[in-house]
């Protein structure tokens, strides 16, 4: 049975979310509106997929079957996308790419992704390592507790550099917002779960096949990162959701229709057929 005293479950994607557009998180959040689709989302996934499924292979699946989990993802995530809405001229982009040439050129940037990662890990004698638990660190969940707020993680990748160093890691496929704060909550989790701190983390880069350069996380306290998440809390728990509106809004957004601040129209379930 739930404890109504205690907050709800929180996570980084929802402090990020609020903090870039509260608008944008109560429609997406709170009302449930329908999103419009982005190959970039399927994309996302699709190399997170074959990417775990060749570390927990313990890099022995070979290129062709790798790239095989990567297409069924694909094809599962854009199947999904078009039974939801068939419709290409209002799937985003994120630029003045055509839908049809987008999903294109995603699924064969996909595929050398996967590809430019497997020689990458081949040559940077990185290792990924294995929590006390006994649990490869891959996609690694976590539960913990951050200054009262209930906090949920999934960790890319905790990986043992040929110095022997622990770094926290996430896996980047496009060029969105790259927070420290996001590796600092891995790095948190770490600490709550195994006593442990990396200290250190990056975002691997799939575009560039290559990591970021490692960012110091020993700033980002408990105490610290635990006053921003009980901030999102309250703000959720309080209705506090302003908007934040751009030019952008219309190409990155996928709840942009439902908008008023942008000029959208507000969301009415019969609407929607």
């Amino acid at each position: 049975m739930t404890n109504p005293s205690r907050p709800s479950r929180r996570s980084f994607s929802q402090l990020k979310s609020l903090a870039s557009c509260g608008e944008a998180y109560r429609l997406e959040r709170i009302v449930k509106v329908p999103r419009r689709p982005a190959a970039w989302f399927t994309h996302g996934i699709a190399v997170h997929a074959a990417i775990e499924a060749y570390e927990r292979s313990g890099r022995k699946l070979p290129e062709g079957e790798v790239i095989d989990v990567f297409e069924k993802a694909w094809a599962d995530g854009i199947g999904k996308d078009f039974e939801r809405n068939p419709d290409l001229s209002v799937w985003m982009t994120g630029g003045r790419r055509k839908p049809e040439t987008d999903l294109e050129t995603r699924y064969g940037e996909g595929r050398e992704q996967v590809k430019a990662y497997m020689t990458y890990v081949g040559e940077s004698e990185e290792a990924i390592w294995t929590a006390p638990d006994g649990r490869l660190a891959v996609e690694l969940e976590i539960e913990f507790d951050l200054s009262g707020i209930p906090v949920i993680v999934y960790i890319d990748q905790v990986v043992i550099t040929p110095n022997g160093m622990l770094l926290v890691r996430d896996l980047k496929t496009g060029s969105s917002y790259n927070s420290p704060i996001q590796l600092a909550t891995y790095d948190l989790a770490l600490e709550a779960e195994y006593g442990i701190r990396a200290g250190w983390g990056d975002f691997w880069l799939a575009k560039k096949a290559k990591p970021a350069p490692p960012i110091d996380l020993h700033p980002y306290t408990h105490e610290r990162v635990g006053a921003w998440f009980a901030t999102l809390d309250r703000a959720a728990r309080e209705g506090i959701f302003l908007p934040n509106p751009s030019d952008k809004c219309a190409s990155l957004c996928g709840v942009s229709q439902w908008c008023t601040a942008v000029g959208g129209t507000e969301y009415v379930k019969e609407n929607v057929s």
